[in-house]
This record gives C-alpha cells, structure tokens and sequence, in this order.
C-alpha cells in the first residue's frame, strides 16, 4: 500500500528537522576545529622560537642544567643540583 499524502508530508518535515539538526551539529564541529587549528598554530609557533628569532637571550633556551655546567647559573655549591626543582637556582 503507498502512503498517503500527510504521511509522506510527516516523514519531509521529520527528515528536515533531522537535517536541522545535522547542520547544526556540523558547524558546531567547525567551529571547535578552527579553534583548535588555531590552538595548534600559536603551540607550533612557541615551539619554534629560539635565539635567532626571539628577544629572548640564548639562555633561556637552554636547561638549568647545562646553564650550571656552562657556569652561567650559581647553584650555591654544596649540594647536588636536582633537575626536578630549580627553584634554587640564580641567574649569575
């Protein structure tokens, strides 16, 4: 038997409104995607900042830990320079 005329008129607008929804749904996920294509973007270029392009010194480029070997940090002697707490250190 075919559907009649309002069933297929009722199956349209349940369909459109399933597209309504779809549609926003989409661009909701665009949004979220430009958002982090930008996010990744800003990481990238924080990532690839050295000495060369930075205003930052060449030494805040490099660990605490070379900076001690290098002589350019003062550690205070005495004790063991800890990689996981530099609080100690001073720049010289």
């Amino acid at each position: 038997m075919k559907p009649t005329y309002e069933e297929l008129e009722a199956k349209l607008l349940e369909t459109n409104t399933k597209l309504l929804e779809t549609d926003a749904k989409l661009l909701e996920a665009h949004r979220l995607l430009k958002l982090a294509i930008e996010r990744i973007t800003a990481l990238q270029e924080q990532i690839n900042k050295n000495s060369n392009n930075s205003s930052k010194p060449p030494y805040m480029f490099t660990t605490p830990v070379k900076l001690v070997a290098m002589g350019r940090i003062d550690h205070g002697g005495g004790f063991p320079l800890i990689e996981s707490d530099y609080s100690f250190l001073h720049i010289a």
